[in-house]
């Protein structure tokens, strides 16, 4: 399930790449890859991509640049949804909430601990939207 619950179309990504505080970093980009990479690997991508192209597990293996595995990560939207999620790390409102949070301006941290704390900073906040709407909308006065 979109854990975002914002629809992953073109017009969505293009308003959440607008509220970016700043234009993504080359070291951003990097951290991101690196994200993207090691979910790629994970025992549940390696799965799916056995079930959407069933593959026996010595084919899979056999490819060593794991062409299949990368189209199903994309099939699969989960880049989409990586890519959104940390647009959404590095929105205007994030990083500023962060930065009460935190007590520190993010962005003057390395760029490993910064990305850590948005990321970990937007978690908590969609945890605290999933599990109490109403009082989340009432503290944001968003309507529900």
């Amino acid at each position: 399930m979109n854990k975002l619950f914002v629809p992953l179309t073109p017009e969505s990504e293009k308003l959440v790449r607008s509220r970016r505080a700043w234009p993504q970093t080359p070291e951003e980009l990097s951290i991101k890859n690196i994200l993207q990479r090691t979910e790629m690997d994970s025992p549940l991508n390696v799965n799916g991509t056995r079930e959407e192209f069933r593959l026996p597990p010595e084919e899979e293996e056999a490819d060593p640049h794991h062409t299949k595995r990368v189209l199903h990560y994309i099939h699969c939207g989960r880049a989409q949804e990586i890519g959104m999620f940390f647009d959404l790390a590095f929105s205007l409102e994030n990083v500023h909430g962060a930065n009460l949070c935190t007590g520190c301006d993010v962005k003057s941290l390395p760029v490993e601990l910064r990305v850590a704390i948005l990321m970990t900073h937007l978690e908590m906040m969609l945890d605290i939207w999933i599990k109490y709407p109403v009082q989340f909308c009432q503290v944001f006065k968003l309507s529900a």
